[in-house]
Formats: structure tokens, sequence, C-alpha cells
């Protein structure tokens, strides 16, 4: 039997468990979706909210991680290393609770996907 000898050293570059999460962001940027997901979400009406593909970005990295609920957002939130490569403010878990009920209300989430079957 071989034993493998690892010597581990300390660094303080950030590192993160999360290599899966990393590709996915870049993604996400390569392909330019956050703009593409802003021109079809409602604004929302203030002028220091944050933009609908912030929240949809981060819903969707927590989905891709197997968050279970909102507040697993924290997860995402916490990572030092993830948030260089996201290059976006994480929303709070009660702040995508709140932006959530406001698009469910009225149906406003339908909204972009009426749009999208019209065009095919």
């Amino acid at each position: 039997m071989n034993i493998l000898n690892y010597k581990l050293d300390t660094t303080n570059e950030l590192l993160t468990s999360r290599i899966g999460l990393i590709t996915l962001a870049h993604t996400i940027q390569v392909l330019d979706l956050s703009k593409t997901i802003d021109q079809h979400f409602p604004a929302s009406g203030s002028n220091c909210a944050l933009k609908a593909s912030t929240f949809i970005n981060t819903l969707v990295l927590s989905q891709y991680e197997g968050g279970e609920c909102l507040n697993d957002i924290v997860h995402i939130a916490k990572d030092k290393a993830l948030s260089l490569v996201t290059n976006q403010k994480v929303p709070t878990p009660q702040a995508i609770g709140t932006w959530l009920r406001r698009l469910g209300k009225d149906n406003q989430v339908l909204k972009p996907c009426k749009k999208q079957t019209k065009r095919s």
C-alpha cells in the first residue's frame, strides 16, 4: 500500500469549496444573462433597489448549491471568494422574500414568460 505524502501550507488567498458555483456565475456573466433578465422583469420603483437580475442570479446560485430555503442564501453571501467572481451584492433572505411576494402579486412574474412565448 502506497501512502501519499501530502504537505499542506497555510495561505492568505481566498479559498472556496463552491467551485461549481464559480463556474455557474462565470457562465451567467459570459452569456450576459443579467442584462436579459433586467430587460424582461419589471423594474423596482426605488432608485436604490437591486435589479431583478441580482435576485434571480442569487436564487439560481442558491438552487444550484442545493439550497432548500431562502435562509440558505447566507452561505453564498459569506463566501468572499465567490463574491469576487459574481461581482454583485447578495440580497438578504428577507429582501428576496419581499421581492418574490411583490412579483407574485398581480402575477407580475408571468409577464416576462408571456412576452417570451409570443416571440417563439
